[in-house]
């Protein structure tokens, strides 16, 4: 019964966090989710849980959607073969190591990109950068559930609105989400036993609930607050990523 409260409520905590800034789920669910479970189980419970949350906040926006199909397709073309490498790694290598590397990259990158270069001034579509930005998501996204920070700061190098980055990274999480899953029930079928399932059936009410906060909160962030808020949930990531990677080699 503890194991479970404490899950949902990182995953409650995870969901207000993604419907509020477009991602935020992994940095919270994950690592917890990693104490009770083995690493692929953990991971494709949160990517399960990240998926059905995307799925939630474009449904909530048909109305007023805002999505580039040309920049999703792109997306997730270039990280169909970061998720092949990145669930090799999670059912085979030792990843502690890369994890560590990763999350130092990542809040470089972030802090770099929001103090160093010059303000983005190009409209959001098909632009240089955008190919590796999704084989790093489909990289991370397999080996971690993280795939998010790559797209963030590759959407942020545009002049974006709050509801453009929340939009697109959840279309493109959608389907990355399904490669990476893909991918590992080809390279461990096992991964998905009854535990996923029973995991992901009784965190259906937390998201629900979740996104309704969320959504609440949402109404009241400002175009600079969210641009701040960006930032610290990118750097939460990459702290995550290096907790995580420390952790596994101790």
């Amino acid at each position: 019964m503890v194991e479970v409260s404490v899950i949902a409520l990182f995953a409650l905590i995870g969901v207000i966090t993604q419907r509020v800034v477009g991602f935020g789920i992994a940095p919270f669910l994950s690592p917890v989710a990693l104490i009770f479970f083995i690493p692929p189980v953990a991971v494709v419970t949160t990517i399960f849980v990240g998926t059905l949350s995307c799925i939630i906040i474009l449904f909530q926006a048909r109305h007023h959607s805002v999505l580039i199909p040309k920049v999703i397709m792109r997306i997730v073309l270039a990280a169909i073969p970061g998720s092949l490498i990145g669930s090799y790694i999670v059912t085979r290598i030792d990843k502690g190591f890369l994890q560590i590397i990763v999350g130092g990259v990542v809040i470089a990158a972030i802090l770099i990109q929001e103090y160093v270069l010059p303000k983005p001034s190009r409209p959001l579509g098909v632009t240089k950068g955008i190919s590796l930005s999704g084989f790093l998501a489909g990289l991370l996204n397999a080996t971690a559930a993280n795939g998010a920070p790559p797209m963030a700061m590759w959407l942020r190098t545009h002049t974006s609105t709050p509801d453009q980055i929340r939009q697109n990274i959840a279309a493109m999480f959608i389907v990355v989400n399904l490669c990476s899953l893909t991918a590992i029930h080809y390279m461990r079928p096992q991964t998905f036993n009854h535990q996923v399932a029973v995991n992901f059936a009784l965190l259906i009410p937390v998201l629900i609930i979740g996104n309704a906060i969320g959504t609440v909160i949402m109404k009241r962030v400002n175009v600079k607050l969210y641009e701040k808020l960006v930032v610290v949930a990118v750097i939460l990531t990459g702290l995550v990523s290096i907790s995580i990677g420390v952790a596994s080699r101790l």
